[in-house]
């Protein structure tokens, strides 16, 4: 199953890392800012594009037509927030992902 994992990466690779660092900054810090301040959680769960035509929009104007927040955080953006001190937690490949703090 690695090997598989491994090579949905390679093949959704996202070389640009100001793209990563966009999605981070501008959707996923205020979601954790929201989820640490007001629900006094220490994560957030995100599933596809979070049900937010918003986020829909935004992952289409910046990664293009079919990638969903969720997919990119499990596959390109793991150890990008794993190298920032996160931990990325997968519930079932396309159930749901955990970004713990």
């Amino acid at each position: 199953m690695k090997d598989i994992t491994k090579l949905r990466v390679l093949r959704k690779k996202v070389n640009d890392r100001e793209k990563l660092d966009k999605v981070y900054k501008e959707l996923l810090y205020p979601k954790m800012e929201v989820a640490a301040s007001k629900g006094k959680k220490n994560e957030i769960n995100i599933a596809n594009n979070c049900n937010d035509h918003k986020v829909y929009d935004f992952m289409r104007n910046v990664f293009g037509e079919g990638e969903t927040l969720q997919h990119l955080i499990e596959t390109t953006m793991k150890p990008y927030l794993e190298e920032k001190g996160f931990k990325v937690v997968i519930w079932s490949p396309n159930y749901s992902v955990d970004v713990r703090w």
